[in-house]
């Protein structure tokens, strides 16, 4: 993780959106710059979770870690559910929300 930190710039520059801030199980938010977006979904619970679609990526771009390590095979929009204990991260293009809600 702190490699992926170190090469991957967003995690300290550009700006960040809680997506999901109701839920205290899950950890759900974007940072974003320019055509450039991290997705970042950490579930801290026994229970699955079903992401709402306006906050899914439609074009993922490629995962940059996970600890399920079937995640890379899955596309999020295809498969909004995320499994307990699951965390992961995203890179996607600027057109990868369905609804980009800046």
């Amino acid at each position: 993780m702190i490699k992926i930190r170190k090469q991957e710039t967003l995690f300290f520059d550009g700006d960040f959106k809680m997506l999901d801030g109701e839920n205290d199980s899950l950890f759900f938010y974007e940072r974003f710059k320019d055509d450039r977006r991290l997705l970042v979904v950490a579930n801290f619970s026994e229970k699955r979770y079903v992401l709402e679609n306006k906050f899914l990526p439609k074009n993922e771009k490629d995962i940059l870690i996970a600890n399920y390590s079937d995640r890379s095979k899955k596309e999020l929009f295809s498969d909004p559910n995320i499994r307990p204990f699951e965390s992961f991260i995203y890179l996607l293009d600027k057109e990868g929300r369905q609804n980009d809600q800046k």
